[in-house]
């Protein structure tokens, strides 16, 4: 018990250093893409941005300190919220190797689409790289199915094959429901829940994200702050989906 809280611990140390870095690194960014792209429209009539401010710089660690000390509230709610997840994780989850490895991988998923809600929250983008680092850090636990012998390999396949397959099928149709409601990141990033949950559970995953949309949505014009035609971030409302299914595979239901 001991040694797993002590592994969930320093994951959840080592999620929240990456989580710090990556959100000023985003914000640095972009807030230089909204200088450059306001000059470009001031001095050429065009909100073209140049190659060379599209090029990521290093950030200094002055940089990093003042931007954790403006943020610091907000960073100390975030790290609060992992480590509780992390210790109900390890005191009332299931304690076997199987649940473990569920308890793990929906963690990791959930860490980063908290932050691709984030950035989605501040400028309606979800960045590409975001999703391959969801993509990435589905393959150790692919192999790890496979060489624990919780699942065949071509069991694997078939179910998130397809389970990737129905979520982008799905999340496709959405979109042109929507009618520009939905973005090609939200689409990634529904596609890829294929990817974590299978499909035998994609849809109620999905499910639970388009719900909280729509109460999230009619609850935002109720108070003033969407108008019906804004758009609105999805990116939250998947997170949440998500986390909603996480506590319930990994402290109530049987895992998937």
């Amino acid at each position: 018990m001991i040694g797993k809280l002590i592994i969930n611990v320093l994951i959840t140390l080592v999620g929240m250093a990456f989580l710090v870095r990556y959100f000023c690194y985003f914000d640095k960014k972009y807030e230089k893409y909204d200088k450059n792209d306001n000059s470009d429209k001031n001095e050429k009539g065009a909100g073209k941005i140049s190659e060379k401010s599209k090029k990521p710089e290093m950030l200094e660690f002055s940089e990093l300190k003042e931007y954790i000390k403006a943020k610091k509230k907000f960073f100390i709610i975030s790290g609060v919220f992992f480590m509780v997840l992390c210790c109900a994780g390890t005191f009332f989850a299931k304690s076997n190797s199987l649940a473990n490895y569920r308890f793990m991988k929906y963690f990791v998923y959930t860490f980063l689409l908290y932050m691709a809600a984030y950035t989605d929250i501040r400028k309606k983008l979800i960045p590409n790289d975001l999703i391959i680092a969801m993509i990435v850090a589905r393959v150790p636990f692919l192999f790890a199915e496979v060489f624990y012998n919780m699942v065949k390999w071509q069991v694997v396949l078939k179910v998130c094959g397809l389970g990737f397959v129905m979520s982008a099928v799905v999340a496709l149709v959405m979109m042109l429901i929507s009618r520009g409601q939905m973005g090609g990141g939200d689409v990634k990033l529904l596609a890829v829940i294929g990817l974590y949950v299978g499909s035998t559970n994609v849809l109620t995953v999905m499910l639970f994200s388009f719900i909280l949309s729509a109460v999230g949505g009619l609850g935002c014009m109720i108070i003033k702050k969407y108008k019906a035609k804004d758009t609105i971030p999805f990116a939250p409302f998947v997170f949440l989906g998500m986390l909603i299914y996480f506590v319930f595979i990994c402290f109530v239901g049987k895992a998937a």
